[in-house]
Protein backbone atom coordinates (compact mmCIF):
# COMPACT_ATOMS: atom_id res chain seq x y z
CA UNK A 1 0.00 0.00 0.00
CA UNK A 2 3.06 2.22 0.29
CA UNK A 3 4.27 1.60 -3.16
CA UNK A 4 1.03 3.85 -4.49
CA UNK A 5 0.64 6.44 -1.81
CA UNK A 6 -1.13 8.99 -5.24
CA UNK A 7 -3.47 6.28 -5.88
CA UNK A 8 -6.38 8.07 -4.47
CA UNK A 9 -8.11 5.78 -1.81
CA UNK A 10 -9.00 8.63 0.23
CA UNK A 11 -7.82 7.08 3.54
CA UNK A 12 -10.63 3.84 2.55
CA UNK A 13 -8.51 1.01 2.82
CA UNK A 14 -6.05 2.28 5.46
CA UNK A 15 -8.00 0.72 8.57
CA UNK A 16 -6.01 -1.82 9.89
CA UNK A 17 -8.78 -5.04 8.52
CA UNK A 18 -8.53 -3.23 4.96
CA UNK A 19 -5.34 -3.25 4.64
CA UNK A 20 -4.42 -7.04 4.18
CA UNK A 21 -7.58 -7.58 1.76
CA UNK A 22 -5.87 -4.09 -0.11
CA UNK A 23 -2.27 -5.71 -0.29
CA UNK A 24 -4.19 -9.16 -1.40
CA UNK A 25 -5.77 -7.47 -4.34
CA UNK A 26 -3.00 -5.36 -5.56
CA UNK A 27 -0.38 -8.58 -5.65
CA UNK A 28 -3.15 -10.31 -7.67
CA UNK A 29 -4.43 -7.51 -9.95
CA UNK A 30 -1.76 -4.49 -9.90
CA UNK A 31 -3.39 -1.05 -9.09
CA UNK A 32 -6.95 -1.82 -7.93
CA UNK A 33 -9.73 0.02 -10.75
CA UNK A 34 -13.68 1.12 -9.63
CA UNK A 35 -15.07 -2.34 -9.10
CA UNK A 36 -12.26 -4.20 -7.28
CA UNK A 37 -12.64 -1.48 -4.72
CA UNK A 38 -16.41 -3.18 -3.74
CA UNK A 39 -14.32 -6.18 -2.59
CA UNK A 40 -12.28 -4.87 -0.85
CA UNK A 41 -14.79 -3.21 1.61
CA UNK A 42 -15.02 -6.82 3.04
CA UNK A 43 -12.08 -8.49 3.12
CA UNK A 44 -13.01 -11.64 4.25
CA UNK A 45 -14.97 -12.25 0.90
CA UNK A 46 -11.88 -10.55 -1.23
CA UNK A 47 -10.08 -13.64 -0.27
CA UNK A 48 -12.77 -15.81 -0.43
CA UNK A 49 -13.78 -14.93 -3.85
CA UNK A 50 -10.51 -15.11 -4.85
CA UNK A 51 -9.83 -18.82 -4.18
CA UNK A 52 -12.96 -19.68 -5.99
CA UNK A 53 -11.91 -18.23 -8.64
CA UNK A 54 -8.51 -20.18 -8.37
CA UNK A 55 -9.85 -23.31 -7.78
CA UNK A 56 -11.82 -23.23 -11.19
CA UNK A 57 -8.91 -22.09 -13.12
CA UNK A 58 -7.03 -25.04 -11.79
CA UNK A 59 -10.42 -27.71 -12.40
CA UNK A 60 -10.66 -26.22 -16.09
CA UNK A 61 -7.37 -25.10 -16.95
CA UNK A 62 -6.77 -22.76 -20.16
CA UNK A 63 -9.09 -24.32 -22.43
CA UNK A 64 -11.80 -25.58 -20.61
CA UNK A 65 -12.06 -22.05 -19.62
CA UNK A 66 -12.41 -20.51 -23.35
CA UNK A 67 -14.77 -23.57 -24.02
CA UNK A 68 -16.94 -22.42 -21.20
CA UNK A 69 -17.04 -18.92 -22.23
CA UNK A 70 -17.79 -19.73 -26.04
CA UNK A 71 -20.86 -22.16 -24.75
CA UNK A 72 -22.11 -19.37 -22.38
CA UNK A 73 -22.07 -16.53 -25.43
CA UNK A 74 -23.67 -19.43 -27.58
CA UNK A 75 -26.25 -19.51 -25.36
CA UNK A 76 -26.68 -15.82 -24.50
CA UNK A 77 -26.83 -15.34 -28.31
CA UNK A 78 -29.69 -17.52 -28.55
CA UNK A 79 -31.77 -16.49 -26.10
CA UNK A 80 -31.46 -12.88 -27.07
CA UNK A 81 -32.45 -13.79 -31.01
CA UNK A 82 -35.44 -15.81 -29.51
CA UNK A 83 -36.56 -12.81 -27.46
CA UNK A 84 -35.88 -10.48 -30.47
CA UNK A 85 -38.65 -12.57 -32.63
CA UNK A 86 -40.48 -13.07 -30.07
CA UNK A 87 -41.49 -9.24 -29.61
CA UNK A 88 -42.67 -8.48 -33.10
CA UNK A 89 -44.78 -11.33 -32.90
CA UNK A 90 -46.51 -10.58 -29.70
CA UNK A 91 -47.06 -6.98 -31.15
CA UNK A 92 -49.03 -8.15 -34.27
CA UNK A 93 -51.06 -10.73 -32.35
CA UNK A 94 -49.25 -14.15 -33.51
CA UNK A 95 -49.62 -16.73 -30.87
CA UNK A 96 -47.13 -19.61 -30.53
Amino acid sequence: MTEHPDFGTFGRFTETRGIPAYDFTMALRGLVPGPHQIWLANPALSQTTQDMFRRARDLLGEAGIVDVTVLMGWFTAVSLTLVAFEVPSDAVGLDQ
